[in-house]
């Protein structure tokens, strides 16, 4: 019995220590990672937020500052960098729903998750993304300002969508008209060419 308590103490003992060095493993990695990303080095830090994540899959700090960083060095709209995009949204939303993370964090992950869909004109979900940031940080009037530029971006593009189909419309019965009068113009010259 004292045998067994025994190892099961030293068991435990020993997963704390590897829990404990994989931590300041983390943090080192995080530590690091944080002076490239301040040095512009965004490759290097997200080797390193990378690096943090196989160890521990769950680190939501590590999630956001690699969404962070990939978002720094996102170029355009290219295949390449809509699969970018891809991870960015599952790494900054899996911080932004998670409601055990630090509410800053989530705060500032609904914001850049806005920023991106506002960069790839996505107009809706950029008004959902800065709500959703303002509703976590009230105070944030970055955040307000730019939830107002996509709320104008999104209203725009509704009034022209509306002019588009307006304009169709009209369109569709000129062209009716025109057919109807040229059916009218050929029924004429059948009618003149049968009395001859």
């Amino acid at each position: 019995m004292k045998r067994n308590l025994l190892i099961l103490i030293l068991a435990l003992l020993t997963c704390l220590t590897s829990f404990g060095q994989a931590t300041k493993r983390e943090r080192n990695l995080i530590k690091q990672g944080n002076e490239y990303f301040n040095k512009k080095q965004y490759s290097k830090a997200e080797e390193s937020y990378s690096r943090v994540l196989e160890i521990n899959p769950n680190s939501q700090i590590a999630k956001y500052n690699l969404g962070s960083t990939m978002l720094r060095q996102r170029g355009g709209n290219s295949e390449k960098d809509v699969a970018r995009d891809s991870l960015i949204s599952r790494y900054l939303s899996d911080v932004g729903s998670n409601t055990s993370a630090p509410a800053s964090l989530r705060a500032h992950s609904f914001y850049n998750l806005g920023k991106l869909a506002y960069d790839r004109q996505d107009y809706a979900n950029s008004v959902n993304y800065f709500k959703q940031s303002l509703k976590i940080d009230p105070k944030d009037d970055q955040a307000r300002k730019n939830l107002r530029m996509a709320q104008k971006k999104l209203q725009q593009n509704q009034q022209n969508q509306d002019k588009n189909k307006n304009k169709d419309k009209d369109d569709q019965k000129e062209a009716g008209q025109t057919t109807a009068a040229a059916k009218t113009a050929s029924t004429a010259k059948r009618t003149s060419a049968t009395d001859q």
